[in-house]
């Protein structure tokens, strides 16, 4: 893989670099957007001229990973000018602060992107960005022209500086499909209330919808404040642990279907989820108490 990174911080930087290049990926080290940028539109001048299509099977780089906060140019601005050159191109920021990171670039690039959140493992950054499934998705950005659809969900009669308004248009534009204007509403719900339940659960759901495997620890982190709003949402406890579940934290996604019964002992869904993870362990004699029911 063709990897370019922008870290402002030396030593880190060099630990970037020879962990990448330990596992044969080609890296480009850079000490801020600045520079990273002038890196990236170089390599997009050195490429034949290509199609939109081309571009996104072939990017100059297989991944751009950004330290959020850098001298010069950050991050954010960093992204927003790669995106604007090539909206296919898969970028990771890396941040110590993922939720207001993820205000931001939903504002400000209108996409949202991979994140590692600070302090990492490197392991877990080399995962991350060797996942072969990840692929950015330009149709679930928002398009020139369709900013208006968020004006529209907010219609007559709609208060927009309430968060439960907002919670309702997000709810609206996610139904058409519109993800990032759907999430824009709700990320704003949050910042005039965090504790707006609905707001959080309703984030995470988006997130999920957008297919990104890498989201995972942001949909738990807001299932995990929806829940701490409202611990009696079934739905929250079993999609947290349909979640854990799939990121291979069996133990965990136990506990939380069984929270989920313990609020409502005939919900299918959790009933379904908790007797197939006992099966697959080998716990048939235990699963048969959980045998899915006709309920939801």
């Amino acid at each position: 893989m063709k990897i370019l990174v922008a870290e402002d911080e030396g030593a880190i930087a060099e630990q970037y670099r020879i962990v990448f290049q330990s596992k044969g990926h080609e890296v480009k080290i850079t000490k801020n957007g600045l520079e990273c940028t002038d890196v990236y539109n170089d390599a997009m001048a050195r490429l034949q001229p290509r199609s939109d299509e081309q571009l996104a099977c072939s990017p100059p780089f297989d991944v751009v990973v950004l330290d959020y906060r850098m001298p010069k140019m950050d991050g954010l601005q960093a992204a927003k000018l790669i995106l604007d050159a090539n909206k296919h191109q898969r970028i990771i920021f890396a941040s110590a602060y993922v939720m207001s990171s993820l205000q931001e670039s939903v504002k400000y690039l209108h996409s949202v992107v991979e994140f590692l959140q600070k302090p990492f493992e490197l392991d877990h950054m080399v995962h991350m960005v060797e996942d072969k499934h990840t692929k950015y998705d330009t149709d679930k950005t928002i398009k020139s022209g369709q900013l208006p659809e968020i004006t529209q969900a907010l219609s007559a009669g709609t208060d927009a500086t309430k968060p439960e308004m907002l919670v309702i248009a997000g709810l609206s534009l996610a139904k058409k499909g519109k993800l990032i204007e759907a999430l824009e509403c709700l990320l704003h719900a949050i910042e005039l209330n965090p504790n707006n339940a609905k707001a959080w659960y309703n984030i995470a759901v988006c997130l999920g919808m957008l297919g990104n495997e890498n989201h995972r620890s942001l949909m738990i982190h807001c299932y995990e404040e929806s829940l701490e709003l409202n611990p009696k949402d079934v739905e929250a406890w079993n999609n947290k642990g349909a979640i854990l579940e799939q990121m291979g934290e069996w133990k965990h996604a136990l506990e939380c279907y069984k929270r989920a019964l313990d609020i409502n002992a005939r919900h299918g869904n959790a009933r379904r989820n908790l007797y197939a993870l006992l099966v697959q362990n080998g716990k048939r004699a235990e699963a048969e108490q959980y045998y899915p029911t006709l309920d939801r």
